[in-house]
């Protein structure tokens, strides 16, 4: 079985069940436009799927992994898990580096970063702080395999989330999972200030009008606030909980209240 490989702050892995009930049958094509960790594709392990996001490092991270897996393996093996490297790597531009140097520097940072969090400074830089502790294995070359397996399967693209939304028709499956936004604050930051705005926020919604009518399904994930609730009221809203692990210490660590919504009935779930 494929799995998935990166840390991912917001991670949706506690509701994966939840959403699970929802899919109904069969689908034709799994598309995810925010697709972060992936830990619901890789869970589901679609035959047929499009995965994107706007990280490019993320991106082409999926790509090369697809496409030369046993080589990224081998570079990940030779570095070492220590303070010192860990900034000489992170201060180390992608620019100046070969796509397989630039999946092995992503996998490294996001295994070993504080809290699996992706944040960059106002000039696109990584920025995160070295965290080792208790950040798990990364994969045995076997488990790479798997996940390459699946990746070779899947379009992968680096794409505003419209433009991989408009590839949707009737019997695709769409989850969503954009960063979080509130009337009050930004909740989660994982690329740069200007990654996901209230205007982006309308433009999913108009997108999500249209996959309505083209006969595909979807499930968006979302935080539970009077602003979304009343901006998605046509759809089905499903109250849920998840815990928020931004804060990357236990006892700041707290249940918040989140929507499933969708266009998948009761009566299919």
């Amino acid at each position: 079985m494929a799995k998935h490989f990166l840390r991912w702050a917001g991670s949706k892995a506690k509701l994966i069940p939840q959403i699970k009930a929802l899919i109904e049958g069969e689908y034709e094509r799994y598309i995810e436009p925010f697709v972060g960790s992936g830990r619901l594709f890789f869970n589901l392990e679609p035959e047929n799927a499009i995965i994107s996001d706007v990280n490019e490092d993320l991106i082409e991270t999926y790509q090369e992994i697809a496409d030369n897996y046993r080589v990224v393996e081998g570079l990940l093996a030779t570095y070492p898990v220590e303070k010192e490297f860990y900034y000489k790597l992170r201060a180390t531009s992608p620019k100046k580096l070969t796509t397989t140097e630039i999946a092995a520097r992503f996998i490294y940072l996001n295994r070993y970063c504080f809290n699996g969090l992706y944040r960059t400074n106002l000039k696109g830089e990584f920025n995160v702080p070295f965290a080792p502790l208790r950040t798990g294995n990364l994969p045995n070359l076997t488990e790479w395999e798997a996940i390459s397996e699946q990746l070779q399967k899947t379009t992968i693209c680096c794409a505003d989330f419209q433009e991989t939304i408009e590839k949707a028709g009737k019997n695709d499956l769409i989850y969503l999972d954009p960063p979080y936004l509130s009337s009050e604050k930004r909740i989660f930051s994982e690329y740069n200030p200007k990654c996901f705005s209230r205007n982006d926020l309308d433009r999913l919604e108009d997108q999500i009008l249209q996959v309505d009518g083209s006969g595909a399904k979807f499930i968006l994930s979302y935080l539970d606030e009077p602003l979304v609730v009343k901006k998605f009221e046509h759809w089905r809203q499903i109250n849920v909980t998840a815990q928020r692990n931004i804060a990357g210490f236990t006892n700041k660590r707290k249940l918040a209240k989140e929507l499933l919504i969708t266009n998948i009935d009761e009566s299919c779930s």
